[in-house]
């Protein structure tokens, strides 16, 4: 299994929330921020805060729901803040379910395999924000699956869910992404999806009143 990456950042902002907060993210290449110049600009480095929260950017390519789940001991548990409150955001699952997995899953069998994440998670003391897989523009197999996935994930009551899915697909073809938010790859997401992903989990923190 190839190390993972995990950066701890304090970076400064006005306002506070009602406790000390500690997020772990957990994905891929793209929560690597793959292709990103400055890593400052991945969304797990773009919380501002003033001490009150510390985000750590825990990652392995190519990364799979059961993978995830065999490196908690070493990725998410050594990073718990026993007087904080402690969060692990997900968005994994894309390559369990993509043509060129080694054994592609159904959506079911990904959501099952998710579902023991959680709660292995959950039981090690930390709250959970799920978000939804986004469109996958490189192989559009997959995105049947994907829906599928996640509307699993969306009826979903005992976590919070963040929807990443509906925020990026194009208005015009369900198979596709809008276009200003992928390198040239068509495979890693650029500065702007971050970006955008970031305000997305930050509203959860402060949401719009």
């Amino acid at each position: 299994m190839m190390l993972s990456n995990a950066i701890s950042i304090w970076w400064e902002k006005g306002k506070s929330v009602n406790t000390d907060l500690n997020i772990v993210c957990l994905w891929d290449s793209n929560t690597a921020g793959s292709l990103i110049v400055n890593p400052a600009d991945r969304y797990s480095d773009l919380f501002w805060t003033n001490n009150w929260i510390t985000t750590i950017n825990s990652w392995v390519w190519w990364d799979t729901i059961l993978e995830v789940t065999a490196r908690l001991a070493t990725d998410l548990t050594p990073h718990k803040v026993v007087w904080e409150k402690n969060i692990a955001t997900l968005l994994i699952w894309v390559n369990d379910l993509k043509t060129g997995a080694t054994i592609p899953l159904t959506a079911s069998e990904a959501w099952t395999n998710l579902q023991a994440l959680i709660t292995a998670i959950k039981t090690d003391g930390w709250e959970v924000w799920v978000m939804t897989i986004p469109i996958v523009v490189w192989d559009t197999t997959a995105n049947d699956k994907i829906r599928e996935y996640n509307t699993l994930i969306e009826w979903d009551t005992s976590n919070i869910v963040i929807d990443i899915y509906n925020e990026f697909v194009s208005p015009t073809d369900e198979n596709q992404a809008i276009p200003w938010i992928m390198f040239p790859d068509n495979i890693h997401f650029n500065e702007s999806w971050h970006s955008i992903v970031n305000t997305k989990l930050y509203q959860v923190l402060y949401p719009i009143t």
